[in-house]
Formats: structure tokens, sequence, C-alpha cells
């Protein structure tokens, strides 16, 4: 729980678990947290994305005051074409936690990967598989899938990160398979504490896909 204040000078409080009441002046706020694809988007026929009912919850959720949070491997950019605008979302955590924007635009927290580190990891993997690259304006792609280019923001380079003309924020490995994906995990532990703040394998293998933790959204709210 989140206990806050409309008075500007006080910050918000987080009340201990068990605990009841909060500071006088108060009133209890709950903040949500939501991954998107296969928590908050499904495949529904040729649709894929929130469900009516979901999106029903998620409004009268916030609508009492309380604080929704979408959060995704996925880059900003990525998250902001692919979210309608009627989910009422207050902050968004992207590019798999390096970068926090709250719904006024403000950026509370973005880290890049220096450029030589991103031409070191990806050129050092020869997997022939799709790589992606979340930035500011755009989502670049090294052999983009079937598809892919159809999306708003999204650019293709050939097998050079140097064509990619401004900071990267998250890079995403993409492929269907579990080899892959072990093969990969391995690798990446080789830049471990070397400043690289993000990493997805966009695909989720081994991940149901149709487990369904959006359910709660119409048992709670």
């Amino acid at each position: 729980m989140i206990w806050d204040c409309a008075e500007p000078s006080y910050r918000p409080e987080v009340r201990k678990e068990g605990t009841e009441g909060g500071p006088a002046g108060y009133r209890e706020r709950i903040l949500l947290s939501s991954d998107l694809d296969g928590t908050l988007f499904f495949r529904q026929g040729d649709y894929y994305g929130p469900r009516r009912p979901d999106i029903d919850a998620l409004v009268r959720f916030t609508g009492t005051g309380n604080i929704l949070v979408l959060n995704s491997g996925r880059p900003y950019i990525s998250v902001l074409g692919a979210v309608p605008e009627s989910i009422p979302w207050d902050y968004v955590i992207s590019d798999s936690g390096a970068r926090i924007t709250a719904k006024d635009g403000r950026t509370l927290m973005h880290r890049t990967i220096p450029a030589e580190l991103v031409d070191e990891a990806v050129s050092g993997f020869d997997s022939g598989e799709p790589f992606t690259f979340g930035c500011d304006s755009a989502v670049y792609c090294i052999r983009p899938a079937e598809g892919w280019m159809s999306h708003a923001g999204t650019r293709r380079i050939s097998a050079s990160v140097a064509e990619i003309p401004e900071p990267v924020t998250s890079f995403a490995f993409h492929t269907e398979s579990a080899e892959e994906v072990g093969r990969f995990a391995a690798y990446m532990e080789e830049f471990r504490g070397r400043g690289l703040p993000a990493f997805v394998n966009g695909l989720n293998v081994g991940v149901t896909s149709d487990f369904s933790k959006g359910e709660a959204l119409l048992l709670r709210a």
C-alpha cells in the first residue's frame, strides 16, 4: 500500500504489510504493476492486445485514485504504440527496466548502453537470428521477422550496429529455439557487470503463452 497526501511537501510513504491506518491527512492508494505480453495482452483471433473486461477493470481501479504501472521488456516506443488510450496507466517501466516514464512524459530513469558494448555483444554472437534495438525514436532491426516492418517506428538496418544514429537503451535477441536461448544466455554472462542494463528474449521460449495472470483483474477490481 502507498499513503500519499495532496500537500506537495509530503512524500509518499509505503505501509508495511500487516499494519493498519496511515499518517494523518493521508489516503490509502494501491499500486498495481502489470506486464503486457501474456499478462494483459492476449491473442484473440487476428487481434492481439488487452481484453475489454480487463480494460474496464483497470478503469475502475484507477478511477478511485489507484496507480497503474505497465512494465515490459519492450522498448518504450513499442509500448506506446501497442497500449490503447483506453488503458489509464500512470507510469511505464520499459526496456527490461532500463527506462521509467511517467504519463506526463517525464523520464524518471533512463540508462543507455555504450555503443561499443552493444557492438561487441551483438557481433560476438553469430546466430543468424533477429536482433532489435530499442532507442528513443525507433526500434532498429537486424534480420527482422515477417511483419515487423509494418509496426510504426520500426526501421531495418544491416548487420552493423554502427548504422543506429542514437543511443541504445535495450536490445533483444529473438528466437524460437530453446537451445539458442540457452546458448545466448550463457554468452551474455560474459557481459555481467559491464553496464549492459537490458536484454530480453522476445519470443518467450519456454513460457506458457496462454497463462493468464490478467484474470486476477476481473476478480479484484
